[in-house]
């Protein structure tokens, strides 16, 4: 009897203990699920406002490297422009030369047309030395303006050239403004661009290891009660295994308390039948 009493005793302090353990545990369960819910919530919270910094921030370089191609793609179309106008000038000045270069031609046969004329006049010429003077001051005459006409073809070329030069000069200084106020746009805008997405990502992070902060202690908190239930259980084992062991005991001494009576009960009825025999 006082064995069950302190059986009973263990068990309802078990049940007890048992109950309140479960209470616990089902009070940090409903915390910690609330508290897994506010983190799921401040979580989807942070990433929809990084992926609109990211959204945004990726927009900006687009926008940006739109405006870089639509500045590369104007670059080229002047650069092609200006090529063509080399090469537009350059067949005008070769034509122009090489229309000069007939007329010289033409010009030189002429020449030697005439001069083989006056030779064949000097040698029948009666008046002598006076006639062939005439012929040597007209040839002398279509040389110098032969002369003067080349001297103003070259010096036509040579103005076309320059002309060239400085317009090609002026575009090579104009399209090389263009490209470094382009890079200083760009270069400030994305300075603008990484600056505020700087800001914005530091706060998040900040926000995050807040968050993160808050689940490490409710894990923490998760840990020490799960090590108090399992030191709650490792005793309730203990006390019911002492229990166990002690009943063991009890019904051990009470065995053998019975079958020492038995054997004493055997030995009186032996000796008082050995005495009824005698």
């Amino acid at each position: 009897g006082a064995l069950q009493g302190e059986v009973m005793r263990l068990k309802q302090a078990l049940q007890k203990d048992s109950s309140q353990v479960q209470s616990q545990i089902a009070e940090l369960e409903g915390s910690l699920k609330e508290d897994r819910e506010k983190h799921a919530e401040e979580h989807r919270s942070l990433l929809s406002r990084l992926n609109a910094v990211w959204e945004e921030s990726t927009n900006n370089f687009s926008a940006l490297s739109k405006r870089v191609e639509n500045d590369e793609t104007q670059h080229q179309s002047d650069i092609a422009e200006q090529r063509a106008l080399v090469a537009r000038t350059r067949r005008e000045l070769e034509e122009d030369a090489a229309e000069e270069a007939e007329r010289q031609a033409a010009a030189g046969r002429d020449l030697m047309d005439r001069i083989e004329a006056v030779h064949s006049e000097s040698v029948d010429m009666i008046e002598g030395e006076g006639g062939v003077n005439e012929q040597i001051k007209g040839i002398t005459a279509a040389a110098s303006t032969l002369s003067e006409r080349v001297e103003a073809v070259e010096a036509a070329a040579r103005s076309a050239v320059l002309k060239l030069q400085d317009r090609l000069e002026q575009v090579v200084e104009a399209q090389e403004e263009r490209d470094q106020a382009a890079a200083a746009r760009f270069e400030s805008m994305v300075l603008e661009v990484s600056e505020t997405t700087a800001e914005q990502q530091a706060s998040l992070s900040k926000k995050l290891l807040a968050v993160s902060a808050r689940a490490d202690e409710v894990a923490r908190a998760a840990q020490a009660l799960a090590q108090a239930q399992k030191l709650q259980s490792e005793r309730a084992e203990e006390e019911a295994d002492k229990a166990r062991k002690d009943r063991e005991e009890m019904e051990r001494a009470a065995v053998e308390r019975d079958a020492e009576r038995r054997r004493e009960t055997e030995k009186t009825c032996r000796d008082a039948a050995a005495a009824r025999t005698v």
